[in-house]
């Protein structure tokens, strides 16, 4: 298949390189960039929380300590911590609700403080959770994830031209600021010769059903579910 990846580029080119593995066309069109910010504390924080690769990155090369106790939302996330040297990792399976049951499994002292650091845009309020159960925790933004303002030229003439099959979402944001840019292009009708691959039902309602051909969504929210998936579609078409 020829497919577009919206993701940003640092996690985008990886998703491309597995997919050319597999024999598929892939065009890198990332709608956001990420930009990290400074001036962020976690001196005081006995655990880190982290719901995306991005926050691991904005902190990871600070003089830290890295045996302190770090909670991820999925295996992805936790793979990245390991790699900045975190020791003390635990991952919950990709869902908040299974998040929280970890963090109050092995991290739910009365004296502890915990830290979400995370982009400034997230869809729960998971320390507003931790903080009704008697924990202590905060919520700072280490990072931003800037939308691109203008669809770039080449995605407008590839998906008016026909040239791709589907494109490739990862984010409740990137399928609203995608679903924008369509609008404001006038392409309402070309997507309608497009597939979406989300990798997640929240995403896929983001996304206005009536502007694609098909929208598939993964069976589980990682990568590799969602890579699996994409195979399958395409046994199914040929």
């Amino acid at each position: 298949m020829k497919l577009f990846i919206t993701r940003p580029e640092i996690d985008g080119l990886k998703t491309a390189e597995k997919l050319k593995k597999l024999g598929h066309v892939v065009a890198m069109f990332p709608i956001i960039k990420i930009e990290f910010v400074k001036g962020h504390n976690i001196k005081k924080a006995d655990a880190l929380i982290f719901t995306s690769k991005n926050g691991v990155r904005s902190i990871g090369n600070m003089d830290i300590d890295k045996g302190i106790l770090i909670f991820t939302i999925g295996k992805q996330t936790a793979i990245e911590a390991k790699k900045f040297g975190f020791k003390r990792v635990f991952s919950a399976n990709g869902s908040q609700n299974t998040l929280l049951d970890l963090i109050l499994l092995h991290g739910s002292s009365p004296k502890g403080s915990f830290v979400h650091l995370s982009g400034e845009h997230i869809k729960d309020d998971l320390v507003g959770i931790l903080n009704s159960k008697n924990l202590r925790a905060e919520r700072q933004i280490t990072y931003k994830a800037i939308a691109l303002k203008k669809m770039p030229s080449k995605l407008i003439e590839a998906i008016k031209s026909k040239e791709l099959d589907g494109g490739i979402f990862y984010s409740i944001r990137s399928a609203n600021i995608f679903k924008d840019m369509v609008e404001k292009n006038h392409l309402n009708e070309d997507t309608k010769n497009l597939t979406a691959f989300v990798l997640s039902e929240n995403i896929k309602d983001s996304l206005n059903k009536e502007e694609w051909k098909n929208i598939i969504v993964a069976p589980n929210p990682n990568e590799t579910s969602l890579i699996n998936q994409i195979e399958s579609f395409v046994q199914t078409i040929k």
